[in-house]
């Protein structure tokens, strides 16, 4: 049996651009599937937002990342600190107003922002945002302000322990 040497080569190479091309389709495939962080004019986009805390709940004397904490939950794999600005906390009212921000990292309609006052045992709350999965120009205005209505551990929130928050969004910097 006599084989084509100049054959094999070009069969290789055939099998091989088979290959690549599967890979490439099944890679394509999979990036449009997965979720990927809201971006407006091509920029990602960050949570601008501000916690009000009412009268009721006591700040630290000397808030810090380790007693006065925010997080912003979208899912499991969306989950991470916000960077609250302790040098900015002002007071107005007898409510103190707590500035922060959180990068946008998946585009999805269900975030919420749970803050927590260690010094304070049920001021974990949980903050549900209306912000759309993909942000709009729009979305760059300040949203009403939101209270919470229940805790970390689910339990109803009595009003005047309500902490609120209110948000927009802005091109990371």
């Amino acid at each position: 049996m006599v084989r084509d040497s100049a054959a094999l080569p070009r069969q290789r190479g055939i099998a091989l651009g088979i290959a690549i091309g599967l890979a490439a389709v099944v890679s394509g495939i999979l990036y449009l599937a997965a979720d990927h962080p809201p971006k407006l004019d091509g920029k990602p986009l960050a949570l601008e937002f501000e916690v009000k805390i009412p009268p009721a709940l006591k700040l630290p004397v000397q808030p810090s990342v380790q007693t006065l904490h925010a997080s912003l939950y979208a899912n499991y794999r969306d989950n991470g600190y916000a960077l609250l600005d302790y040098d900015k906390i002002a007071s107005r009212d007898g409510y103190f107003f707590v500035p922060g921000k959180a990068s946008l990292l998946s585009q999805t309609f269900n975030r919420d922002l749970l803050v927590s006052i260690e010094s304070e045992g049920g001021a974990r709350q949980f903050i549900k945002l209306k912000l759309r999965a993909k942000p709009r120009k729009e979305d760059e205005a300040w949203s009403d302000w939101i209270t919470a209505t229940e805790r970390a551990d689910l339990s109803p929130v009595p009003e005047p322990e309500r902490i609120a928050v209110r948000y927009r969004v802005h091109p990371e910097d």
